[in-house]
């Protein structure tokens, strides 16, 4: 029996080579397509090499008069200096280079300007402020007969303020922290992983407030009350604060209870029905994809759910190589989709701080207190509750649809008010840190 032939190598890129290549690539090419391309290898170029080796060969690139490796260098400086550029060596031999290219070609000279320029906006202004601009209508903020109570607060208000602080948070996630594998997320990549503890923060303050009432009719009016403020979020374009609060209702210790304990009314099951199918990962995160392209389509703010594009990212990442066999040609079109994808993500970063982060938006204290620390219980004392409510069984009963709010179990709206009637405001738990 004959051996499987062994399988040729991947062809890895050499280093100075790929730097060389792309610059002439990005000098033919000086359009949309190179704006792609330079997002994405920014992004990724930790992949191939250091911080250190790529400038000193962008640098070496620029002595040779390259327009690419100029218009890389200059996107490499707006995209990474603005955060993390503290190390005046190396300022100082990008300042260097840049004077000296800029002396010797003169074709270089306009975008060695704009790089320079973007070293000193790197220094001179924080992060973000440029991005805020007039409020949108549609943010609610302080309302000055507001109750200093959650579940008595305006739904819209709270949606709101949670559209506020979300901003912040995504929009603080520079796109290379994008780049950076699942495993160094927490060393490497500090604002994005604010941002993915923030959306398990809130899908568990969710399961908090519900698990932790004392009544299966208090616990109903709580699931109402996050259902209309995920329905909100949506409607602002708020899809990663509703996504997160869906996903709270899918935990097992929350999920189980749906068919046991509570029967929601058809009413807020018709309310839920938007955000449950946004949140679900159904072929791919259909419906996800279906509004953020409609909101985009319209003009309209979008923040999405991020581990959305995470997994898109990666997917076009890990599944492409960088360079071609057998030709070793540089993969131009992994470049290009992983550039769309970035640039997507930028451009909504962009839209929901203007949107939903104008500067002067105010809400109550107490409502921005409880969205900073979140009350909520830890896992355990989660697991502990749920099987206080209802004792675990076999592993068909225990298992959660993936359609929790539906019509075939919601109660009739009469009995939706006679519920209501006996829950009233007394009977509802306010959490505390």
């Amino acid at each position: 029996m004959m051996a499987a032939p062994p399988t040729p190598p991947t062809v890895q890129p050499k280093r100075t080579e790929f730097i060389r290549a792309l610059s002439a690539m990005l000098g033919a090419r000086p359009d949309a397509f190179a704006d792609n391309v330079c997002r994405a290898f920014i992004v990724y170029y930790d992949r191939i090499m250091d911080a250190g080796s790529l400038l000193k060969r962008l640098l070496r690139e620029l002595r040779h008069g390259t327009i690419g490796s100029a218009i890389l260098l200059r996107r490499w400086i707006e995209m990474r200096a603005r955060i993390d550029f503290s190390n005046r060596v190396l300022l100082n031999s990008l300042v260097d280079g840049i004077r000296s290219a800029a002396k010797r070609f003169g074709t270089l000279a306009e975008e060695l300007n704009r790089s320079k320029l973007a070293l000193l906006r790197a220094f001179r202004v924080k992060a973000q402020n440029h991005l805020l601009t007039s409020p949108a209508p549609t943010l609610r903020s302080l309302a000055a007969d507001a109750p200093a109570k959650f579940f008595d607060s305006d739904p819209v208000l709270i949606a709101s303020a949670m559209a506020y602080s979300g901003s912040k948070s995504f929009g603080a996630v520079p796109l290379y922290e994008l780049g950076v594998r699942a495993e160094k997320i927490a060393e490497r990549a500090p604002h994005l992983a604010a941002d993915i503890a923030r959306s398990d923060r809130i899908s568990h303050w969710v399961a908090s407030n519900v698990l932790f009432q004392n009544s299966p009719k208090a616990q109903e009016r709580a699931i109402h009350h996050f259902v209309k403020i995920a329905f909100f979020a949506v409607k602002l374009g708020d899809l990663a604060s509703s996504t997160a609060i869906m996903n709270g209702f899918t935990l097992n210790v929350v999920g189980r209870l749906f068919r046991h304990l509570w029967h929601l009314s058809s009413a807020i099951c018709s309310v839920a029905a938007g955000p449950q199918r946004i949140a679900s990962a159904t072929h791919d995160y259909e419906s996800l994809r279906k509004e953020i392209d409609a909101r985009r389509s319209a003009s309209q703010p979008v923040m999405p759910f991020l581990g959305y594009y995470l997994k898109k990212l990666e997917f076009a990442n890990a599944g492409n190589p960088w360079v071609l066999d057998p030709t070793g040609d540089i993969n131009s079109a992994k470049l290009e989709v992983l550039g769309k994808l970035l640039g997507e993500i930028e451009g909504m970063q962009r839209e929901s701080l203007r949107a939903f982060a104008p500067p002067g938006a105010r809400f109550p204290s107490y409502i921005t207190q409880m969205l900073d620390k979140m009350p909520r219980k830890s896992e355990d004392a989660l697991e502990a509750r749920s099987c206080d409510l209802r004792p675990r069984g076999n592993v068909d009963s225990e298992s959660v649809s993936a359609i929790l709010f539906s019509a075939s179990s919601s109660r009739s709206e009469n009995s939706e008010n006679d519920s209501g009637s006996g829950s009233s405001d007394r009977d509802m738990v306010e959490l505390h840190e």
